[in-house]
């Protein structure tokens, strides 16, 4: 999903997804998108719950 217009508010669904124990990703690639520290606080906040998850790209 790199360099989709991804924002906070997109941090924030995918955070919700996380919290739903329903995740059966192993890598999620966010580059280039404008999710900012508040998107990715969000989204780390959802990583709390989720177990599978073992690739994460963040890069700017």
């Amino acid at each position: 999903m790199d360099t989709n217009g991804l924002t906070v508010k997109s941090g924030h669904i995918i955070r919700l997804h996380f919290e739903q124990n329903d995740n059966h990703l192993e890598s999620l690639y966010l580059s280039c998108n404008a999710l900012g520290d508040a998107g990715s606080c969000e989204i780390a906040s959802g990583l709390k719950h989720d177990k599978r998850l073992k690739r994460l790209g963040l890069a700017s």
